[in-house]
């Protein structure tokens, strides 16, 4: 959301199909650790920020 990426443009960006963010975002699906990293990379932060709170 700070990024103001929709979750369309965030998968294309981390090279993922929709679908499969969508689960990832939901808890439904486990993302390996390559494809964290592409994520985080198009979100421009670094992995481990992924799996912090902001407070």
């Amino acid at each position: 959301m700070a990024r103001a990426l929709s979750q369309e443009e965030l998968a294309h960006q981390a090279d993922v199909h929709q679908a499969y963010l969508s689960g990832v975002e939901r808890g439904k699906r486990n993302a390996s650790v390559l494809v964290l990293d592409r994520i985080a990379k198009a979100l421009g932060v670094d992995i481990d920020r992924l799996f912090t709170r902001d407070e």
